[in-house]
C-alpha cells in the first residue's frame, strides 16, 4: 500500500464535480472541501483566498514552524552567495524588510534554485493529486454537523469521539471533517476505534490511505471494506494486525 507524504491541499470541486480553485465541494456521500470567499482572516495570494488558521491549532504551529525554516534557510544562502556589495546596501535600509526585499530585487535566483523550486512544484502537483483520488476514495467528507446528524447525537459528543480517537479528522479552518468512509448510514463502522489506535502513528492522509487502499492480505478489499464485512472478533483481530503492518511498514 502507498505511503502519501505532501502538504498542501488539493483542488476543490464544485456541486457539479468541476474543479474551482476554492470552494465547498460535495462528492460522494459528503464535503470534499471548505470554501473560502474572502472577509474576515482571509488573505489574497497568487490569486487564491487563504483564510486563517484557527490560532494555537497544531496545523496553524506547523505552518509558521516551515515558514520559518524557510525564511532562515533563504536568509542564510543569501549572506553566502549574494555580493558584498548588494549587502552593505540593504543594511543601510531601516528596517529589516527592508533589508531583505532590496537583496531579493538585486539577486537573481541560481539555477540550482530554480531546478529546486520547479522539483517542489512537481511534489506538490503529485501530492495534490493524490489527497484528491483519497479523498473521492473515502466517499468525500463530512463536518462536524453532517456527522452528529447522522449519529443522532449532539457535536460535542461528535468531538468527544474524535479526541478519543474514535473517530478520523483532518483539521481544516472553518473545523474538522471526517471521512465518510467510518460510518454506516446510521452508526460509525465497528471496529475502527482500534485500527485507528493501531495506524496512530501515521498522519490524517497515511491513515486514510491505509482505510481506503485495497491490501492482497485482504483479498484485495481496503482496510474498511474489511470491516464492513467483518462478521467475528478473530477476524477483526487480524485486520488489526494488518492495520498495525501498513503503520510500521
Amino acid at each position: 500500500m502507498g505511503d502519501p507524504k505532501d502538504r498542501s491541499e488539493p483542488e476543490e470541486r464544485d456541486a457539479s464535480g468541476h474543479v474551482a480553485t476554492n470552494g465547498l465541494a460535495t462528492t460522494g456521500r459528503g464535503i470534499s472541501g471548505v470554501r473560502t470567499t474572502g472577509g474576515a482572516g482571509a488573505r489574497r495570494a497568487g490569486g487564491r483566498a487563504r483564510p486563517d488558521l484557527k490560532q494555537g491549532s497544531a496545523a496553524e504551529r506547523a505552518i509558521r514552524a516551515d515558514f520559518l525554516r524557510r525564511m532562515r534557510t533563504l536568509s542564510r544562502d543569501l549572506a553566502r552567495n549574494a555580493p558584498s556589495g548588494v549587502l552593505a546596501d540593504a543594511l543601510s535600509r531601516p528596517s529589516a524588510r527592508g533589508a531583505i526585499t532590496h537583496v531579493l530585487r538585486e539577486v537573481e535566483p541560481s539555477s540550482e534554485e530554480m531546478e529546486a523550486a520547479r522539483l517542489r512544484e512537481r511534489a506538490m502537483e503529485r501530492g495534490l493529486a493524490l489527497r484528491e483520488r483519497l479523498r473521492e476514495d473515502s466517499g468525500g467528507f463530512l463536518d462536524t454537523a453532517q456527522v452528529a446528524g447522522l449519529l443522532g447525537v449532539r457535536r460535542q459528543s461528535v468531538d468527544k469521539r474524535r479526541k478519543e480517537g474514535g473517530l478520523l479528522a483532518l483539521e481544516t479552518p472553518q473545523g474538522f471533517v471526517f471521512p465518510a468512509c467510518q460510518f454506516t448510514l446510521t452508526d460509525v463502522i465497528p471496529g475502527l476505534k482500534d485500527v485507528l489506535g493501531a495506524m496512530q502513528a501515521g498522519s490524517f492522509w497515511e491513515t486514510l490511505a491505509g482505510l481506503v487502499t485495497p491490501s492482497p492480505a485482504l483479498g484485495g478489499h481496503s482496510i474498511i471494506q474489511a470491516l464492513e464485512r467483518c462478521r467475528g472478533d478473530e477476524e477483526r483481530r487480524g485486520i488489526i494486525e494488518i492495520a498495525e503492518a501498513y503503520t510500521s511498514g
